[in-house]
Order: structure tokens, then C-alpha cells, then sequence
């Protein structure tokens, strides 16, 4: 099994959300886009489950949508954090400060520090604030959704990243394509 997100491998939406779903197992995954009000103001389609999207034919119709499966797979800008992931989400520094050059500073340091300790990760960069770093750890399927949810949080907390991504129930940006926030696709980045 491929333990990698490993988004520049895969040249559409679809492959690579099968990579997710198939590849890394995550049966769970759900799916969303994003898109621009008439006054402007920004709104989140409905979450589908990929496995429903997976099941319909090329023309039809998403429930709770006015999208053909084609079009959906097309818009999709978000995805559920994986239930095997860690998503670490750097939004500020340890003091707090949320200049970006002094994240990057920060996200660069943890993931010298993860090198060092042999974790494998991937880092995402949406020209956004914040850093979003990957781990996976497939062993977290023989624990109980709690059991996860616990480590998230520990681990989370103690980096000083967002906690609201202990759950696999929470959104994130989708890789390879443009963020929400600043139209910057958001592509792997390497720290050495």
C-alpha cells in the first residue's frame, strides 16, 4: 500500500481521490467544492461521500447538487482528512505570531525535527498562511475512533497546530488544486 497522498502522481480529481479512497483505504472519504455567491460571499457544496460519487454513471445528477457526477469531480476543492492521517495545520507560531515568514520559520523546524525522529510526511503550501503536513499511520484502523481522535489532539496540541483537525469529520483543502482563500493551487513543497 502506497502510504503517500502523493498528489503530482495523479492528473485529475478523480484519480486522485481513488488514490485516497482505494489506495490508502479511506472508505470514509467525503468531498465538497467551493463556489462564489451572487453577492460575492464564498459557499461550500453539499459533502459527498466518494464511494456515492463512485457509484453513479459519468451523467448523473449529485443528490443535494445541480452537478453531474462529471462536474462534481471536476469542482472538488475540499476532502475529509483521512481517517489514518495526521493533519498538521501551522497557522501560528509557538509564541502565537502569525506572520507568515515566521510560520514557514516554525514549519520548517518541525519538520527537521520529524526528519530527525524518521517519520515520513508530505507538506502542502496554498500561498495561504499556514502549512498543511501529512503523516500518515495505517495502524490507526486497529484503534477506535476515540483511541484516534485522543492521539490527534495530544500531538496536535503539543506542536501548536489547529485542533479542530482531530476529526476526520473536518474539511481541508484539497491538493492540486486552487485554495479558496488565495486561488494558489496547492502544491507539495519540500523542506529539507
Amino acid at each position: 500500500m502506497s502510504q503517500r497522498l502523493n498528489r503530482s502522481k495523479y492528473s485529475t480529481n478523480e484519480a486522485y481521490l481513488f488514490h485516497l479512497y482505494n489506495d490508502l483505504g479511506d472508505i470514509g472519504l467525503k468531498v465538497a467544492y467551493n463556489y462564489t455567491t451572487a453577492s460575492g460571499d464564498i459557499g461550500f457544496s453539499k459533502w459527498i461521500p466518494f464511494d456515492v460519487l463512485m457509484h453513479l454513471d459519468t451523467n448523473d445528477k449529485v443528490e443535494g447538487t445541480f452537478d453531474t457526477k462529471e462536474q462534481f469531480l471536476r469542482k472538488v476543492t475540499h476532502r475529509t482528512i483521512l481517517d489514518i492521517e495526521i493533519m498538521f495545520d501551522i497557522d501560528a507560531d509557538p509564541f502565537g505570531s502569525s506572520d507568515k515568514k515566521k510560520i514557514a520559520a516554525y514549519s520548517t523546524k518541525y519538520c527537521k525535527l520529524l526528519k530527525r525522529k524518521g517519520y515520513f510526511f508530505e507538506v502542502y503550501f496554498s500561498g495561504s498562511k499556514s502549512y498543511h503536513i501529512s503523516l500518515i499511520f495505517p495502524e490507526f484502523r486497529n484503534y477506535s475512533k476515540h483511541t484516534v481522535e485522543t492521539i490527534r489532539r495530544k500531538i496536535l496540541e503539543r506542536v501548536g497546530a489547529d485542533i479542530n483537525k482531530i476529526s476526520s469529520r473536518t474539511m481541508i483543502a484539497l491538493e492540486g488544486v486552487p485554495h479558496w482563500k488565495t486561488g494558489v493551487v496547492k502544491e507539495e513543497v519540500k523542506i529539507e
